[in-house]
C-alpha cells in the first residue's frame, strides 16, 4: 500500500487524492477479509456445539458451503447484482468482464449468515446434500429478491436475509426432528452438551468483528451485542443461580443479528440490545422445552427473532425519518413477512422433496457413530476416542 500510495503522489496526483485511494483500497482489503472471517467464526461456534463425533464433519460442510454459495452467487447472483434499476443487465457481465460479477463477491458474507442457520439448526441428523442444495437455491433466490425489492430504495441487506436463514432453520429443524435421545417419552427434554465450550466463544468473538465490518452502522452493532451480553449473563445468573454459557452465547449472537438489522440512533441501539438479550435466551428455553425443537446452536431465536426485530426496528426509524411515509409504512410491516415467506418456501420445498426419496436424515447407525467417521472415517479428536471403530457401512462388509 506505501508503495501504490508513493506512486500516487509521484504521478501528479494530488496528497489528499492519494490519502483516499488508500483508504479506498484498505477498504477493499477487509471486506475480502469478511468472505472468510464470517465463515470461520461460524465454524468454530457451530463445531463447538456439537460432540466431538461430529466436529470435523460439520467442518467440511461449512467448508463445501462456502464452494456451493459462492459459485451459485458468481453464476446466478451476479445477474442481480450492482447497477441502478434501470440498468439492462447483459451476458458479458455474468462472463466477468464487467463489474457485476465482482460486485456479486460482496454478497458472499451477507449469504453465510443464512446457509450457517440451517446447518446449525439441523446438525448432527441430517444429510449433506439436502443442506447444500437449500444453500445453493437462497445464494440464487436472495441476491435476487434484493435487486427487486430495492426498486423501491435501499433495504436493510442484513435483517432481510438474516430472517431468510432464521426461517429456514426453523422450518428445517421441524421437518428433520430432533437427535435421537434428546426428549424423552414424558415430553422432558435432555441436556446435549457441546463438546467445546471455548470453541464456541471464540467463534462469538470472531462474529462479533465479521457483524461489525458487514453492518453499515458498526458502533449499533457493538452497542446492541455488550448490552445483549451483559443481559443474557444477568438472564443466566436470576434464572438459575450461575451464569449459563450457552444462553450467554445465545443472547450475544441475537444482539449481533439485531444490532446489525437495525437503524436509528444509538441510544435505540442500546434499548434493542437489553430486549434482546433477556427475549433470545427465553426464546431458547421455550422452543425446546415446550414446542421440543431441537436447535443446538440457537440459530432459530437468534436469526429469525433478531433479524426480523432489528428489521422491524429499522423499518419504523425510516418511516419516522421520512416523515411518515405511506410506502416506508408499509415496507416496515411487509419485509419481515417477505424474509419469513422467502425461507419457508426455499427450505420447505428442499427438504420436502430429499424427505419424500428418503434421504434427508442420517439413519440410526449413522448418528450414532457420527458423521465425521460414517461420511469421512476418520475421528476429531484420535487421543480421546477408540481409534478402532470404523464406520458402519464399512463394518458391513
Amino acid at each position: 500500500m506505501v508503495i501504490a500510495f508513493s506512486k500516487e503522489v509521484g504521478s501528479g496526483i494530488s496528497a489528499k487524492g492519494a490519502i483516499q485511494q488508500l483508504f479506498m483500497f484498505s477498504e477493499w482489503m477487509g471486506l475480502i477479509g469478511l468472505f472468510l472471517i464470517v465463515r470461520v467464526g461460524q465454524m468454530l461456534l457451530i463445531a463447538g456445539s456439537v460432540r466431538s463425533k461430529n466436529a470435523a464433519g460439520v467442518c467440511v460442510r461449512l467448508l463445501l458451503d462456502v464452494a456451493v454459495v459462492g459459485l451459485v452467487l458468481w453464476g446466478v447472483g451476479g445477474l442481480f447484482v450492482g447497477g441502478s434499476s434501470g440498468d439492462v443487465i447483459v451476458w458479458s457481465n455474468w462472463l466477468g468482464m464487467g463489474d457485476t460479477s465482482t460486485l456479486a463477491w460482496f454478497q458472499l458474507p451477507l449469504i453465510l449468515l443464512a446457509t450457517a442457520a440451517i446447518h446449525g439448526s439441523t446438525v448432527e441428523r441430517v444429510r449433506t446434500l439436502p443442506v447444500l442444495v437449500t444453500s445453493g437455491l437462497l445464494a440464487a433466490v436472495i441476491p435476487m429478491m434484493l435487486r427487486f425489492l430495492s426498486w423501491g430504495g435501499d433495504v436493510n441487506e442484513t435483517g432481510l436475509v438474516l430472517t431468510i436463514g432464521g426461517t429456514s432453520a426453523l422450518v428445517g429443524t421441524m421437518m428433520v426432528g430432533a437427535r435421537r435421545g434428546k426428549f424423552n417419552r414424558d415430553l422432558s427434554a435432555n441436556f446435549v452438551p457441546g463438546h467445546h465450550l471455548v470453541f464456541q466463544l471464540l467463534g462469538i468473538m470472531v462474529l462479533m468483528g465479521a457483524f461489525s465490518g458487514i453492518s453499515h452502522r458498526p458502533t449499533g452493532v457493538l452497542i446492541c451485542t455488550c448490552c445483549a451480553i451483559l443481559t443474557a449473563g444477568a438472564f443466566g445468573k436470576v434464572k438459575f443461580g450461575k451464569i449459563d454459557p450457552g444462553l450467554l452465547v445465545a443472547g450475544t449472537l441475537g444482539g449481533m443479528c439485531a444490532g446489525s438489522s437495525g437503524s436509528g440512533p444509538d441510544w435505540l441501539a442500546f434499548l434493542v440490545g437489553i430486549g434482546i438479550g433477556v427475549l433470545v435466551p427465553w426464546l431458547v428455553m421455550l422452543l425446546e422445552v415446550r414446542f421440543r425443537l431441537d436447535d443446538p446452536i440457537g440459530a432459530i431465536p437468534t436469526h429469525l427473532v433478531g433479524g426480523a426485530v432489528g428489521l422491524w426496528v429499522g423499518g419504523v426509524v425510516d418511516w419516522v425519518q421520512s416523515e411518515w411515509s405511506l410506502g416506508r409504512g408499509i415496507e416496515a410491516l411487509v419485509l419481515p413477512v417477505i424474509g419469513v415467506l422467502v425461507g419457508a418456501l426455499v427450505s420447505g420445498g428442499v427438504f420436502y422433496a430429499f424427505k419424500r426419496m428418503n434421504g434427508l436424515r442420517l439413519s440410526e447407525s449413522a448418528e450414532f457413530d457420527g458423521i465425521d467417521l460414517f461420511e469421512l472415517d476418520v475421528n476429531a479428536y484420535p487421543d480421546f476416542q477408540q481409534t478402532m471403530i470404523k464406520s458402519y457401512h464399512l463394518r458391513e462388509l
